[in-house]
Order: C-alpha cells, then structure tokens, then sequence
C-alpha cells in the first residue's frame, strides 16, 4: 500500500479536489492514508478531519513539507502530490503498477 503526502503552501481551497480524487485510490486498496501539511489553518484542519487525513503542520519549505509528511505516513512508499493537482485515468492501476517494479534498496547499484 502507499501513502499520500499533500504538501500544501496555504490555506488553499482546492485541496478539497485532491482529496476527492484520493477516494478511487483508497476504494480499489492501493491507498493506505494521506498526509496534508502545512503551516497552520483552521479550514485545511477541517478539511484533514472531514477527509480522515493526518494533519503535519510544517512551515518549511516544499521538500520540509515532504519529508516531514513522509515521517507521518503509514506505508512504505508515498506519493506526493500538490493541492490542487487531480490525477486522472487509471492513475491508481500506474502508480501500484510502478511500485511494484522498484528494485530492493539494498540491491541498488
């Protein structure tokens, strides 16, 4: 399974669209929980809350944002997308798809 990290840079309102986009993901067992961070904002708290989502507030920069979602998330792998961004097609198919093609890390040349 993976998880999704949404850094988010605001308090931005289409992070509701990403979120809604995140249900075939979890519906078909591919997603195992999202991540938002952020800096502080009382409408992503609800939106997070709403969503079922962890909440990681962060004030650093995109990769922070990043890494500190990584730390929160449950599953060995994340996928990181930005508020806003809607994946499309079988999004959820390419992504489980890709995973399963990553080589051990300790065979890494």
């Amino acid at each position: 399974m993976i998880s999704v990290v949404i850094p988010t840079p605001d308090d931005d309102p289409v992070l509701v669209e990403t979120l809604a986009a995140l249900v075939a993901g979890i519906a078909e067992g591919v997603l195992r929980d999202a991540v938002i961070v952020g800096s502080p904002s009382s409408r992503i708290d609800d939106m997070a809350e709403a969503a079922g989502t962890a909440r990681v507030l962060c004030e650093g920069s995109w990769s922070d944002r990043v890494k500190a979602g990584a730390a929160a998330a449950r599953a060995e792998h994340c996928f990181v997308i930005g508020a806003g961004l809607v994946p499309l097609g079988s999004w959820t198919t390419a992504l489980s798809d890709g995973i399963s093609q990553l080589r051990d890390p300790d065979e890494a040349g």
